[in-house]
């Protein structure tokens, strides 16, 4: 299963879906809001998730701004 969120005409997508195609696996797409693409992960629960760097480096900062607030053994 792959959770399509880049527009089709971003070269990058347009490239894993015929891919994903050609392999006969499931494609899943975004509602709409890639602010809340975390809600369509779970939902879809994707096992390839290709994206740019971008996003990337946002999810790694939250990752890193969470574990910020951790105090002692659970940082």
């Amino acid at each position: 299963m792959h959770i399509s969120y880049l527009p089709l005409a971003h070269s990058f997508e347009r490239m894993v879906e015929i891919a994903i195609l050609c392999q006969g696996a499931m494609m899943g797409f975004y509602h709409g809001n890639v602010l809340e693409i975390k809600d369509d992960l779970l939902a879809l629960r994707p096992t390839i998730f290709v994206s740019v760097p971008r996003l990337w480096n946002k999810m790694v900062d939250g990752i890193k701004a969470k574990l910020g607030e951790l105090r002692g053994m659970k940082k």
